[in-house]
């Protein structure tokens, strides 16, 4: 078992004996954690670069299209070379549904 997994447990035994008021406050964490990291990944794509759409976009066929960044914006990539009905649109995707190909 890896190091990293044995923490994961370790975190996950404590977590199990929280209080509601401190599960709320581990939630309200990781939440926030988990937008710091998809803003960091956005930030790090520049237009061209190539994308792929992960699973949890809907409609979900879209989920593992390729397409190339447009325009990065706030909190969403504009992405663009996609296939099916958008075909020759831009969408626009949340950071946290794209990954660098």
């Amino acid at each position: 078992m890896s190091m990293n997994r044995t923490k994961v447990k370790q975190a996950i035994a404590a977590i199990s004996k929280l209080t509601e008021e401190e599960l709320a406050e581990v939630k309200q964490f990781v939440q926030s954690r988990e937008r710091a990291m998809s803003l960091e990944t956005l930030h790090s794509f520049r237009r061209g670069d190539e994308c792929r759409i992960k699973d949890g976009v809907r409609p979900r066929y879209l989920a593992g299209q390729i397409g190339k960044i447009e325009q990065i914006n706030n909190t969403r990539a504009v992405v663009s070379g996609l296939g099916g009905r958008f075909e020759g649109v831009k969408v626009r995707v949340p950071a946290t549904l794209i990954e660098r190909v």
